[in-house]
């Protein structure tokens, strides 16, 4: 679960090794997002249907009420209650679509984490070769022009 509390990968890049560890690490925090979010999303979904249920079963009373006559204080409540439970459930239906988007969006960035993650350890075999053969020359020497 991703919360303030929680540390985020220093972005501060120094050489070859910090770059391949903050670009694992972050992705690796997007993808722990993404399982969080996805979570959150079905269970505001699961709230929504019920505020949604709750909203028809406080109609159904009204009308109970109607039927039977009933007017003044308790029929103004209980249907300014409905008209707020109705309220209720399309912010969280709309809530819930917000983050099965989010929940895309960060999966496409644990997925460019992932191919930066994969560039720079292709990386390590130019600095290996250097450390390998330091007497090598420069970069510019050692390139085919």
């Amino acid at each position: 679960m991703i919360d303030n509390m929680h540390p985020t990968p220093s972005g501060e890049v120094t050489n070859l090794g910090t770059a391949i560890a903050f670009t694992r690490d972050l992705r690796d925090e997007f993808r722990a997002a993404v399982g969080s979010i996805e979570t959150m999303a079905l269970q505001s979904g699961k709230i929504a249907e019920w505020a949604a249920r709750c909203s028809s079963n406080a109609e159904v009373a009204l009308t109970s009420l109607a039927a039977g006559e009933v007017t003044g204080e308790a029929v103004n409540s209980l249907n300014v209650a409905r008209q707020q439970i109705q309220s209720a459930a399309r912010n969280i239906y709309g809530a819930s679509e917000t983050m099965l988007a989010v929940f895309e969006e960060f999966g496409l960035t644990a997925d460019a984490l992932e191919g930066a993650h994969r560039a720079l350890q292709r990386h390590t075999a130019v600095a290996d070769a250097y450390a390998a053969n330091p007497d090598a020359g420069s970069r510019e020497f050692n390139t085919y022009h």
